[in-house]
């Protein structure tokens, strides 16, 4: 993980919830992860640390930019894999 992914991190785990995080730099940084990345029908993409743990987010459109409890999902899936600033 460089230190861009390092700084997305911080801005996803930030709280209050941030909501000028880029969709393209998360899905980058999920990537840095090791998760697996598999896209589906739409805009749909999942994100897979193992069976039990995964998730499916819809790529934003037409802006870039995630929702903020989408923010609040990807904390909650970060904290249950063990990711940490």
């Amino acid at each position: 993980m460089n230190n861009k992914h390092k700084k997305i991190l911080e801005k996803l785990l930030t709280k209050p919830v941030l909501s000028n995080i880029k969709f393209d730099d998360v899905d980058k940084l999920l990537i840095a992860l090791d998760l697996e990345r598999i896209e589906a029908s739409g805009s749909r993409i999942t994100y897979k640390f193992d069976d039990d743990n995964f998730i499916t987010l819809h790529k934003p459109h037409p802006n870039n930019e995630i929702k903020r409890y989408i923010v609040k999902k990807l904390q909650i899936f970060l904290s249950n894999i063990g990711v940490k600033k």
